[in-house]
């Protein structure tokens, strides 16, 4: 819809859905949707269920890529750069989000997930041998893994 000023109303430009019988609504369903309980036809708002899946499984797929890597790279740079290199890839993640949501990008929004599930896993497996590794001989025990 686009925002009009003037009556502070969200107009859309192609089709007004309020003006449909539930038959026509019901036979345009890709820019309308039937509200049962209220009897109306309205616009559709929102992610469909298979974007809004897409949305929710980038970050758990990135999670997962970021949990497998992460053992492999603390053997070979060490817990504090690993560390460093999963914020920084959230950093980034976070950027690519707000330049994704700025420029209305549906796909630079579902990268930015992945890569805040790569950073955000990396730092969950990294975190606990760091701390394990850092804390004082009496508590080693006590605060790690």
């Amino acid at each position: 819809c686009s925002w009009t000023q003037a009556n502070n109303t969200c107009t859309f430009k192609d089709v007004d859905c309020r003006l449909f019988t539930e038959a026509e609504c019901r036979s345009n369903e890709v820019t309308c949707l039937f509200d049962i309980d209220n009897k109306m036809c309205d616009h559709r708002t929102g992610l469909s269920p298979t974007l809004m899946g897409v949305f929710a499984g980038a970050m758990a797929l990135g999670g997962i890529l970021g949990a497998a890597i992460a053992g492999g790279l603390v053997n070979r740079m060490g817990r504090r750069f690993v560390l460093r290199i999963g914020g920084m890839v959230c950093l980034i993640g976070c950027v690519v989000s707000h330049g994704a949501r700025a420029g209305n990008i549906f796909g630079l929004l579902i990268a930015s997930r992945f890569l805040m599930g790569v950073g955000t896993s990396v730092g969950c497996v990294v975190s606990p041998m760091y701390t394990e590794e850092m804390a004082r001989q009496p508590f080693t025990k006590q605060v790690g893994i």
